[in-house]
C-alpha cells in the first residue's frame, strides 16, 4: 500500500496511446548473491497528453560482463 494504484492503467500493446518520445533508464548492480539487489533496465515513453508509460523492462542479477551484454541486447531490441 505504498502507492496509490488507482491511476494506473494497463494497455495491450496495440492499444497504447501515441508516444511523443522514449527514454531508457537503468538501475544497475553487479553482484549476483541472494541478498544483492537486482539490475533493472526500463524503457519509458511520454504520451502527447503528458502521461508516463512503461514500455518494457528487464530485471536480473548479472555480473559486469553479462550486465553489459544484456543492456546492449535490450537497447538493440528497442531500436528494432
Amino acid at each position: 500500500a505504498m502507492f496509490d494504484m488507482g491511476g494506473v492503467k494497463w494497455y495491450k500493446s496495440d492499444e497504447a496511446p501515441p508516444i511523443e518520445y522514449y527514454k531508457m533508464f537503468a538501475d544497475t548492480a553487479q553482484k549476483t548473491g541472494e541478498r544483492n539487489d537486482y539490475s533493472v533496465i526500463e524503457l519509458w515513453g511520454k504520451t502527447k497528453a503528458g502521461q508516463a508509460v512503461l514500455i518494457d523492462l528487464l530485471r536480473g542479477k548479472w555480473e559486469a560482463p553479462d550486465l553489459e551484454s544484456n543492456a546492449l541486447a535490450f537497447w538493440k531490441k528497442q531500436k528494432s
